[in-house]
């Protein structure tokens, strides 16, 4: 987790109990301060978690990975996260897909941009 003061594991757990209420049993338990290691019993719920990323815990990044326990904890990469940006304040004429796409792909790497046209109606008032 990336935050500027230390977050109690209790605290972290609360918070992904209530955002993941959906998922089965997990735990979450602390290896160094504000680095934590989360089990979870179905490969389902690890799936939701890591494509619903990123994930907020007190308004501090929560950087989730996948661990693949034949490295160490040193060896996994940290430093990418994906997020889902909104861009606000277009003329109606450029809420397209197109110009999701060519905003998203300025930023580094698009993964995804959904097209706020469903239907020949413009769904809502902004691109993500």
């Amino acid at each position: 987790m990336i935050a500027e003061c230390p977050v109690h594991r209790n605290r972290v757990y609360g918070v992904l109990a209530k955002a993941w209420a959906d998922r089965k049993d997990f735990q979450v338990n602390e290896v160094e301060e504000n680095l934590y290691a989360i089990s979870f019993h179905s490969e389902s719920d690890l799936m939701y978690v890591l494509e619903n990323a990123p994930w907020s815990v007190g308004g501090f990044l929560f950087n989730v990975k996948r661990w693949d326990l034949r490295m160490s904890l040193a060896e996994i990469d940290f430093s990418l996260e994906s997020y889902w940006i909104q861009v606000h304040g277009l003329d109606f004429d450029e809420l397209t897909y197109n110009s999701a796409v060519t905003i998203g792909s300025s930023l580094e790497i698009l993964i995804k941009a959904e097209n706020p046209i469903v239907n020949n109606v413009l769904f809502r008032g902004f691109l993500r």
